[in-house]
Order: structure tokens, then sequence, then C-alpha cells
């Protein structure tokens, strides 16, 4: 064909040009749909997860870019996995003071392991990050951007197991949080049955209401029902009715707790009163005090009753508190522990499933790039550029 512009040529070389044009655009578009065809055909399953291709390295300034941007996801890392071995350390491993109340495998023996997890974790991604890191780094500084990022390439496995210790490490540390609130919120809950057995101060301390109750409605007393009977009167009646049906129990102090607080701090008073036997010493020391003290052996007694009227009286007031601590801790705390069980199930699904994803994402990517060097380097070679114990690529080769 010649030469001339398009305008100085003949009309029919002009249709010539404009079909072979559009027969070359066909071919083209045919072969474009093929590929997208055959793309298409691969399922969404093997798209996403074993699709993975290596571009090539290309030239200086583009090596140089994406080695840049392997030491921006390297520093991300480490920033990361820096800050969550902080937190773990200061904010809960060394903020728990074992105290010896209940034993260490009760809760202590299990934080430790959870928080040592995830500290070693982010220890293990910290150090793989940096490692990398420099290895890069030294490569760039001696032998140019191309050796750096055939170097990072080459270290796709150390960088993904430094990202997904990353997500573990969160995992634990989360878990670590959600047991240190537990520990830290849960109250004194060796005072229940459930802890310390039937020996805790819970249960005891219903046995002796249960005493108390028994006494106090099988002795003579003034009629319960009529109109003149005040709230104390009232709590004595149903007292009485508890008693006749059931026996004293931990969960009784929940029982009154929940239906009225007012009501149960009046039948706890009652009951404390009738165990520490209040009135019996305040009459004794009404008795030796209320008179003319002549002798000394008069002051004494009058001395000795006053100050078990106010044991009796701090009796009391101790009971009431603990009655109140049982409703409040022992079975309160139940639906606390609950709440915080289903935080750690859902927080652990939610984690585990990114692990999963981004597992195997990594192995993919793991995979593409040994598949992209295994005709090129032997295994053995390939390992051991992994691995950091061999920094020759020189006999790599784009094609």
């Amino acid at each position: 064909f010649s030469l001339k512009p398009f305008w100085l040529q003949p009309a029919w070389i002009q249709r010539g040009l404009a079909t072979m044009e559009a027969r070359d655009a066909k071919l083209c578009s045919s072969h474009e749909t093929d590929l997208s065809s055959e793309y298409m055909e691969e399922g969404w399953f093997r798209r996403a997860f074993f699709a993975q291709q290596i571009d090539d390295i290309g030239t200086d300034e583009t090596a140089k870019a994406k080695y840049d941007d392997y030491q921006q996801f390297l520093s991300v890392l480490m920033t990361v996995a820096t800050l969550l071995m902080g937190f773990i350390l200061t904010g809960t491993l060394l903020g728990y003071n074992y105290t010896g109340q209940v034993r260490r495998q009760d809760f202590a023996n299990e934080f430790d392991l959870v928080t040592g997890i995830a500290v070693i974790l982010s220890a293990l991604s910290v150090i793989l990050a940096l490692l990398v890191s420099i290895r890069g780094s030294v490569i760039f500084r001696n032998r140019g951007a191309v050796q750096a990022l055939r170097a990072m390439r080459h270290s796709t496995c150390s960088i993904g197991i430094s990202e997904l210790s990353t997500y573990v490490s969160i995992n634990f540390f989360f878990l670590s949080v959600l047991m240190y609130i537990s520990w830290s919120q849960r109250g004194p809950t060796e005072i229940c049955e459930k802890v310390r057995g039937p020996q805790a101060d819970c249960p005891d301390l219903a046995g002796q209401f249960n005493d108390a109750a028994a006494y106090l409605c099988h002795t003579p007393k003034p009629n319960m029902t009529g109109v003149e009977c005040d709230k104390a009167c009232v709590a004595v009646r149903e007292i009485c009715e508890y008693q006749a049906n059931k026996v004293f129990e931990e969960r009784t102090f929940l029982v009154w707790s929940v239906a009225n607080d007012a009501d149960a701090l009046i039948k706890l008073g009652i009951l404390a009163e009738r165990h520490c036997r209040q009135d019996e010493m305040d009459g004794v020391a009404s008795r030796l005090c209320d008179r003319t003290l002549v002798t000394a052996q008069d002051m004494t007694a009058c001395a000795s009753a006053n100050v078990a009227a106010q044991h009796a009286e701090a009796c009391v007031d101790d009971a009431v508190h603990l009655g109140a601590l049982c409703a409040y801790v022992c079975y309160h705390s139940i639906d606390f522990e609950a709440a915080l069980s289903r935080w750690a199930i859902g927080g652990t699904a939610i984690l585990s499933l990114l692990v999963l994803v981004r597992a195997m994402k990594i192995l993919q990517q793991c995979a593409a790039t040994f598949r992209h060097h295994s005709s090129q380097t032997s295994n053995a070679a390939m390992l051991g550029r992994e691995l950091g114990l061999d920094d020759n690529f020189d006999t790599e080769t784009e094609e």
C-alpha cells in the first residue's frame, strides 16, 4: 500500500482498510468475550480464592512503588501489634492482682493463659514484620528496588503469618478484657455457694435465718391479721408463710429482693434481730444500766451488757448487709456473666470468620507466589528465600 495520507489514496484502498479494521475489531471483541466467559465459568469460589496472578516487576520506578507499598503495610502491622502488646501488658495482665480468696485455677490460671497467648501472638507479629522490613530495606540500599521487591515477594508467607497473628491476638485480647471485666465487676462471689460450697457465707446465713424464722413463727405472737398490722407485722407474717412452705436457702434473698427491695430489707432486719438476739441484749442492758450503779460490780455488769448490746446491733447490720450481697452478687452476677459469654461468643465468631477469609486469601497469595517462581527455582531454594536464608535473586527473570 502507498504511504500517502488516506485522503490521497484511491477509494478502493480506503474501503479495504476499513474492512480490515472492522474484522480486527470483531476478532478482538470475540476474544475478550471468550476470556470473560471462561473466567465466569470458573465459578465464584475459584475466582475468589484460586485465581490470583503475580504480575511482572516492571521498571525500577514501578518496583520502587510496589516496594514502598510493602513497607507501608509492614509499618501498619508493627504499629498495631505493638500497641496491642502494650494494651495487653499494662491494661489487663499487669492490672490483675491475685488476692488468694479463690483458687488460682478458678480464674488466675486461665486469665494468665489467655493474656499470655495474646502477648505472644502480638510479639510474633511484630518480630516477623520487623525482620521482613529490615531484610527488604538492606537489599534495597545495597542492590536496588527490583531486588528488594523480589525479597518482599519471597516473604509473602511470613507477612501473612504476621497479619494473621495480629487478628488472633486481637481475639485473645478481647477475651482477656471480658475476663478482666468479669473479675473486677462480679463482686465478692466467694460468699456464694457456687464458689465455696455449702460452707460459704450465704448458705450459712440462710441456715441461721431458717432457725430464726422457726423460732419467730412458733412463739406466741399478737394477731397479725388485723388492720393495725404495720410493715414489720406484715413482714413477720410473710416470713412465717414462706417458712411454712419452703426452707430458707441462698436463693431466698434473691426472691425477696426481686419482689421489693424495701420489704426484703425489713424481712432481713427482722430475721437478723432474731438471729443476733438484739432484743434480749437490749433488755439486759436496760435492766443492768437503767438503775443506780453503786458498786463496781454493778458498773462492770452494765458495761458488759452495753457492749453485748452494741455487738448485737453490729451483728444485725452485718447480717442484713450480707443478705443483700447474697441477693445481688450470687444471682444477679449470673446474668452479668451470661451477657459476657454472649459477647465472647459473638466476638470470637466474627474474628474467626475474618481470620478464615484472610487465611484463605493469604494461602492463595502464597500459592501464586510459589507457582510464579517454580519454573525458575527449586522448591528448596524457594523455601530458603522465604525463610530469609538466601537473598540471591539474580537468577530470576520476569519471563
